[in-house]
């Protein structure tokens, strides 16, 4: 004898059933399974049952949000604690991640861009080795584009440069 889940996927193309919500005959392998282990099928079908949680998640979405909120700020120190020995744990992991979701690369990316730029700043030319520390991605803020790797000075003063670049350029033509 051929269980429910054989049939269903297979051969149940005549076997009708009726939706509960929209009380039209459908065939058997239009509704989903409840329980494939038990072999039982819900009494709604795939479009009906489909609509309901669409409209459940949109009812739910804001009521969920407050519920993470209030359990984020009840958990709050330890989640940090957390979040700070993990990162302190996977450095590699963390500085990864954080390469993706902030400029869209890969450590590989970051590693091929400092190799061209012959570990140095794409500025000042200050060596990474020399300097200590790891360089940082410069990119443009309006496109997302990375255009090379910085030392902290080079990062911090091309960034204050962008916002007031026309107070620099009035000042040094007043001073010229």
């Amino acid at each position: 004898m051929y269980d429910l889940l054989y049939l269903h996927n297979n051969i149940i193309s005549h076997i009708m059933k009726k939706c509960s919500i929209c009380k039209e005959e459908k065939e058997l392998n239009e509704f989903p399974f409840q329980n494939k282990k038990l072999n039982k099928i819900m009494s709604a079908c795939k479009v009906c049952k489909s609509i309901i949680q669409k409209e459940n998640r949109k009812k739910l979405g804001e009521i969920q949000k407050e519920k993470d909120r209030i359990s984020y700020q009840k958990n709050k120190e330890h989640r940090v604690n957390y979040a700070r020995e993990y990162r302190a744990k996977y450095p590699e992991r963390t500085r990864s991640t954080n390469l993706k979701q902030k400029y869209g690369i890969t450590q590989n990316d970051y590693d091929k861009t400092l190799s061209i730029q012959n570990n140095k700043c794409a500025i000042c030319e200050r060596d990474m080795n020399e300097y200590g520390k790891i360089f940082c991605v410069d990119h443009n803020h309006t496109t997302g584009k990375v255009r090379g790797l910085l030392c902290d000075p080079c990062n911090y003063g091309l960034g204050f440069y962008e916002k007031h670049k026309d107070k620099y350029i009035e000042y040094l033509k007043k001073h010229d």
